[in-house]
């Protein structure tokens, strides 16, 4: 399309501009009325002013918000205990947990019981969901069944935040850390984990997914049935849903602050051994090898200039061996010898 340009009267295209800028002034302040709304606003003055002369109108477009985002994104973070698992109600009562507690949500999501020794009540506000928060510190692991019948084995220093019950036509928490989760199976209900970089939507299958904030990388993993990844790439004009669909024994691989997954072939009982009290570790880095003892036995590494930690390395421990017998396998594996310096809870390896 040709335009002439010259046509267009500079008090026209004036009084254009105005009018655009005038209505850009009440969308902002839409925006900060509106705390708990995304709004997605493109184009710089001249880009929009073209826009406008050559007849082209473009509709700002809103990022929905569920009741779930805005628990998280307006809740206070909170901290790991240094060495309780805790369940914090929607009252923010906190429960201290004691090692191995499974815990049960009934299905109306009215109580939930801890083990076989303890039962919490919890009475839902009349038409509005209630989210409770379930933080694992570092060298530990739990259980919870949540209302719809769905398992989810939560892994050493991760947080999960969900309802008490799922209503409306989906399912979905919110995941920081690595879950595991054995999704009881809805054709009309979708299952949603979501993390800060990106969603896994699922009907019913048993997947891992990893999501630490320090790491840079988000991993799903499926066992089996089949789970589908995704991620907002932000626009000019509005997001656009990036997506893959996995099979059982894949990888997706999510890299931080960059575009589209990495699919891998996974090997799943490695991925998993953690659910059973034990970790598997087939040709990695030490590096990764270390950041997951890390988090499994609440330690810190030290390691000399000499070892070379691109280096691969393969073996298994047990969540429950002690901490010293941890120094010794890892003497074996990498052939450097390791030692505790307990009084600064650190693994040194020369």
């Amino acid at each position: 399309m040709n335009i002439n340009f010259d046509k267009i009267s500079q008090q026209n295209l004036q009084k254009s501009k105005d009018n655009i800028f005038k209505k850009i002034d009440l969308l902002r302040k839409e925006e900060r009325r509106l705390l708990r709304r995304k709004r997605i606003y493109s184009g710089v003055a001249a880009s929009v002013v073209f826009l406008i002369v050559t007849g082209l109108l473009y509709d700002f477009k809103t990022t929905s918000v569920s009741a779930l985002d805005e628990f998280v994104e307006t809740s206070i973070p909170e901290s790991l205990s240094n060495d309780k698992v805790e369940l914090i109600l929607s009252s923010n009562e906190k429960v201290e947990l004691e090692d191995s507690t499974k815990i049960t949500y009934s299905a109306s999501g009215n109580s939930v019981r801890l083990s076989s020794r303890a039962q919490v009540s919890e009475i839902n506000t009349e038409n509005k969901i209630s989210f409770n928060t379930l933080t694992v510190p570092y060298g530990k692991n739990t259980e919870i069944q949540l209302a719809d019948g769905s398992k989810v084995w939560l892994n050493a220093g991760s947080k999960l935040i969900y309802p008490n019950k799922f209503d409306g036509d989906h399912r979905e928490v919110y995941l920081e850390g690595e879950a595991i989760f054995d999704v009881s199976h809805s054709d009309k209900k979708p299952f949603l984990v979501k993390t800060k970089a990106c969603v896994v939507e699922v009907l019913g299958t048993l997947f891992d997914v990893k999501s630490y904030k320090e790491d840079d990388v988000v991993e799903t993993t499926l066992a089996r049935g089949k789970v589908r990844v995704s991620y907002l790439e932000e626009g000019i004009f509005g997001n656009k849903k990036i997506q893959e669909d996995l099979s059982p024994g894949n990888k997706a691989i999510f890299y931080k602050g960059k575009t589209g997954f990495d699919l891998e072939t996974a090997d799943v009982s490695a991925t998993m051994s953690w659910r059973d009290g034990y970790i598997v570790f087939k040709s990695e880095p030490l590096d990764e090898i270390l950041d997951k003892l890390s988090r499994y036995y609440n330690v810190k590494f030290y390691t000399s200039g000499i070892i070379n930690e691109d280096a691969r390395y393969s073996g298994s421990f047990y969540l429950n061996d002690d901490i010293l017998n941890v120094t010794k396998i890892l003497t074996s594996i990498t052939d450097h010898y390791c030692y505790l310096d307990a009084e600064n809870q650190t693994i040194i390896i020369e």
